[in-house]
Parts: structure tokens; C-alpha cells; sequence
């Protein structure tokens, strides 16, 4: 999968699967990219399609991204002591 952008700023720095495995976030320092899988299918197979782009308040050093435990929405934070974890609802059903 290609990202756009500058080289600094398009570097996945973080990424999880939800615990069913039906859905995929990926970040990088800008932005939080999402696909759903269909079925089955392999992993490499739903990161070729196009993803869903998801809200994301940039961080100062934003590198971890996880799934709430039901899917519907996922925490970012970053490096550091005292870091803030930030929680964001999905804006659509997974």
C-alpha cells in the first residue's frame, strides 16, 4: 500500500486489528486510515483496497492506535510520560 505525503509524515508508525479481525487501522503522524475485511480474506488482500479515512486530532508524536474491545471506536495517544490517550467513536457501524 502506497501513503501519500511527505516521507516524515507518511510512515505508518502504528496499526491494529479488531478482536473479531473484521476490521484494520493503520496511522501514520497525520492521518488514521481504516479498512473491513470481507470474510475471510487475507490481510494483504484488504490493505490493496482503497481505505476509509477516520477523524484523528494530530499528536505531537502520535504512535499507537488500538480498537475498543467491541470495535466501535479506537484510542490514539503518543510517545512520552503523561501522554494523553484520546478516544474517538467510529462514525459508522463496522
Amino acid at each position: 500500500m502506497f501513503f501519500p505525503g511527505h516521507k516524515l509524515f507518511k510512515w505508518i508508525t502504528a496499526g491494529d486489528i479488531s478482536k473479531d479481525g473484521r476490521q484494520v487501522l493503520m496511522k501514520n503522524y497525520t492521518k488514521v486510515y481504516y479498512w473491513k475485511r470481507d470474510g475471510n480474506e487475507p490481510i494483504w488482500k484488504t490493505m490493496q483496497k482503497r481505505p476509509q479515512m477516520l477523524p484523528y486530532t494530530m499528536e505531537k508524536q502520535g504512535e499507537a492506535i488500538g480498537f475498543t474491545p467491541d470495535g466501535q471506536g479506537y484510542y490514539t495517544t503518543s510517545e512520552g510520560v503523561y501522554s494523553p490517550i484520546y478516544y474517538y467513536k467510529k462514525p459508522f457501524k463496522p
